[in-house]
């Protein structure tokens, strides 16, 4: 499992991820003011802390981001292809052997 989920993080363009955490998006959103993506989730987050914009200090709420349904498709087109090639290597690179400290 350890595998697939590197492999998964290291095929994740950084264009599918949010600006702000670095976190792939589920639900990505753009700032009106600042251009960023950010997940849906995370702004609103930040928004119940501080009514503005986390990049550029803009006001900001959650009724002007702006919606981005085609990144949404294609973040989830990603996930589905990379999950088909990531358990391809399920089991490739693990060990043979365990580790112990007594050893």
């Amino acid at each position: 499992q350890y595998t697939s989920k590197f492999i998964f993080k290291s095929m994740v363009p950084d264009r599918f991820k949010d600006e702000f955490t670095g976190v792939l998006m589920s639900s990505p959103i753009q700032l009106p003011s600042s251009k960023k993506f950010m997940d849906r989730k995370t702004l609103l987050k930040s928004l119940k802390r501080d009514p503005h914009d986390p990049f550029d200090g803009s006001s900001l709420t959650p009724s002007k981001v702006i919606e981005c349904p085609e990144l949404k498709k294609m973040i989830r087109n990603k996930k589905t292809t990379t999950a088909k090639i990531a358990s391809h290597f399920r089991g490739l690179y693990e060990l043979p052997f365990t580790c112990s400290e007594n050893s």
